[in-house]
């Protein structure tokens, strides 16, 4: 595991209606630790099963860079969930970096969300050619395909 992961949420349409993607990955590894649709953008169907997942996934090597002084950085944008999340489960293991705009780099920020934000449009045009989604439940598994080919086949 690198050291920053960063953390967004996109809408997507599934049959015209505007449905949210929660996700996170690692900046240096580039490796892409979670992606699941949901209904609503709120924090009990977003936020809190991302960290939830990241937590099994990955606690054990946050409890590693702790010890060794080198807390792992989330990197989100200015969704309050994020940080309600972060409080929860990482706030003694890990660093926040908070509010973090999408030009971050113009504002002279040290931290910037780009890299995720430019997975977005990557999944975006992949399935644009598809012409949309029909049920949530489909499109998560075709974004859950894109995500183990990003992860696993195509070149970083």
């Amino acid at each position: 595991m690198g050291n920053r992961i960063h953390l967004d949420e996109v809408y997507h349409k599934v049959k015209g209606k505007d449905v949210y993607r929660w996700s996170a990955k690692d900046k240096d590894t580039k490796y892409r630790l979670y992606g699941k649709l949901t209904e609503k953008r709120d924090y009990e169907t977003g936020a809190k099963p991302l960290f939830i997942h990241i937590k099994k996934l990955c606690y054990s090597q946050f409890l590693e860079r702790k010890k060794l002084n080198k807390k792992i950085r989330f990197v989100t944008d200015k969704l309050a969930h994020y940080k309600k999340g972060f409080k929860k489960y990482f706030r003694n293991v890990a660093e926040l970096t908070h509010g973090v705009p999408i030009k971050a780099k113009k504002s002279g920020l040290k931290y910037n969300n780009n890299c995720i934000e430019r997975d977005h449009q990557y999944n975006k045009q992949r399935y644009k050619l598809m012409r949309g989604f029909n049920k949530i439940k489909e499109a998560n598994r075709i974004l859950d395909f894109f995500d183990m080919h990003y992860n696993f086949i195509d070149k970083q």
